[in-house]
């Protein structure tokens, strides 16, 4: 009997040293900003459409947004949300804050190097703007942005490459007061010669999720990049053609269209 108790309490001591290591060793699986659970973040804001994976209105979303009024927005500006870009909605207004665009940067997204940024009454000088000023009067000239300056300059900034992210350090140095609206063409450079295509009141921002590692699911291609505010890895996940969905491994992945 003695050696039968003695041959049980071995056993449980084993099964107690198995179940504390595996314990251990799971807890200290290491883990990245990516690896958020798509179910513990809310994804609706109102009565309006989901966003998608890894956007959301919580704090389980990888990538929050405000929900102001049942619209999904960023700082002060509404936005809609795709798999490669957020398009922001800027009204225009000749008094806004320059700090306001501020909220347009985080380590998660910044404006990419495609629009033509709107500023007023600036100390430093901007890069040539290549927009004819003709265009840029017929669309803001109502709203009356001279007589609230006081200056009536209206100067525009713009990254000399199409690729890329709008360097805010840069952006700072300029030393504007006003912050009026944006511009997004599809390439800013290249605007004499065909009709040019622009977006008006609106700032295209790039996404991205933290980590070296492309957490992307089956049949999804992984988008990799440095990010603009701090130097660190990022990627972005999309559905290949023929498939749908966010293209997260952790999201809803991406299933046949």
């Amino acid at each position: 009997l003695s050696t039968m108790i003695t041959k049980k309490k071995q056993e449980q001591l084993l099964l107690f040293i198995i179940i504390f290591v595996l314990g251990k060793i799971t807890f200290f699986i290491p883990t990245t900003n990516a690896q958020v659970n798509h179910h513990e973040c809310r994804q609706t804001c109102g009565s309006s459409k989901p966003v998608p994976y890894p956007f959301g209105f919580s704090s389980g979303c990888a990538i929050r947004l405000k929900c102001t009024a049942g619209v999904a927005s960023v700082g002060e500006f509404p936005v809609k949300v795709n798999t490669d870009s957020m398009i922001v909605s800027i009204e225009a207004q000749c008094n806004r804050p320059f700090d306001s665009l501020h909220h347009l940067f985080s380590h998660k997204y910044a404006p990419t190097s495609r629009n033509v940024i709107l500023l007023e009454n600036c100390t430093g000088t901007p890069l040539p703007c290549f927009i004819p000023e003709t265009l840029v009067r017929t669309h803001f000239e109502s709203v009356g942005c001279n007589n609230a300056s006081g200056t009536g300059e209206l100067s525009c900034y713009f990254e000399n490459r199409t690729n890329g992210f709008v360097d805010r350090r840069t952006l700072d140095e300029i030393g504007c007061k006003y912050f009026m609206s944006s511009l997004a063409a599809p390439d800013i450079k290249n605007i004499s010669g065909a009709p040019l295509s622009l977006d008006v009141n609106i700032i295209q921002l790039g996404w991205w999720l933290q980590g070296d590692q492309c957490l992307c699911s089956d049949h999804a291609n992984c988008t990799t990049l440095q990010s603009p505010m701090d130097g660190k890895p990022g990627f972005r996940c999309r559905c290949r053609d023929g498939f749908v969905g966010d293209g997260f491994l952790v999201g809803t992945g991406c299933q046949k269209g």
